[in-house]
């Protein structure tokens, strides 16, 4: 089984055990080198991408059978890369109306 956890966010960790994914740790950035020092055997590592930022260097470290996920955040940090990814799956580029 592989061992999945998420690191971030309150709201975002409710809904990752809502749908299945109990490893989940409350990260601030004062936390954040702390807790992924804790977590980094997991094979796969979900991260919000503010939090991300503080902790790159490590994840450069990491041995090529890790995975880090980097999501957007609350903060909208990340959130082109995610309009590229859908953009490219639906084949058309969106607008959205602010």
């Amino acid at each position: 089984m592989v061992k999945i956890c998420f690191i971030g966010d309150a709201l975002t960790a409710s809904g990752l055990n809502l749908v299945g994914i109990k490893d989940t740790h409350k990260a601030t950035e004062e936390n954040i080198n702390e807790i992924f020092e804790k977590e980094k055997h997991k094979e796969i590592i979900v991260i919000p991408n503010t939090l991300y930022q503080l902790v790159k260097e490590k994840v450069k470290k990491l041995p090529s059978t890790s995975i880090v996920v980097a999501l957007p955040d609350a903060n909208g940090v990340g959130e082109d890369k995610a309009m590229k990814m859908i953009e490219d799956a639906i084949g058309r580029k969106i607008t959205i109306k602010k």
